[in-house]
């Protein structure tokens, strides 16, 4: 293999790497901090207040709803299934553990702001399927080796 070919290559695949280290430690970061500040007490939360009490939008009210039960109790009930409530009095009715009902009947504590920029400081796996990088190269790898031609 010709060496300035190498070298070349070299350069890209730094280049890359560089990019995705830089996309991975610093603005992925950033953008989970701006997030879970905006999902406090930002734009994102009146948005989110606003979609709870609006039975117009079904498909946004599904595609946020692991974030709408978080808002507030009166909001999960709301979003429960049914059948779910119903199977889970049953459980409830049948197991009367004196821990699991005062545990029931505790008010959740709702997050501080630090606490909830502490958690969204936390960097997830970068080898996961939420990693567009990840999941980029490996579509575009894929395609490469689908559609290349065996040397002959």
């Amino acid at each position: 293999m010709d060496a300035d070919a190498l070298r070349n290559q070299l350069i890209v695949l730094s280049a890359i790497g560089a990019t995705t280290a830089f996309w991975w430690f610093v603005l992925v970061p950033n953008a989970r901090l701006g997030l879970a500040r905006n999902k406090k007490s930002g734009a994102l939360r009146a948005y989110l207040e606003e979609l709870k009490t609006d039975d117009a939008r079904p498909i946004e009210r599904w595609f946020f709803e692991k974030w709408l039960r978080k808002i507030d109790p009166e909001t999960r009930y709301l979003l429960r299934d049914d059948d779910d409530d119903d199977e889970g009095k049953e459980t409830s009715a049948a197991s009367t553990s004196p821990a699991r009902d005062a545990a029931a009947d505790a008010p959740r504590r709702e997050p501080s702001l630090e606490e909830i920029l502490r958690a969204a400081k936390k960097t997830p796996p970068f080898w996961s399927l939420d990693n567009p990088v990840l999941v980029g190269t490996g579509l575009s790898i894929g395609v490469a080796a689908l559609f290349s031609s065996p040397p002959s």
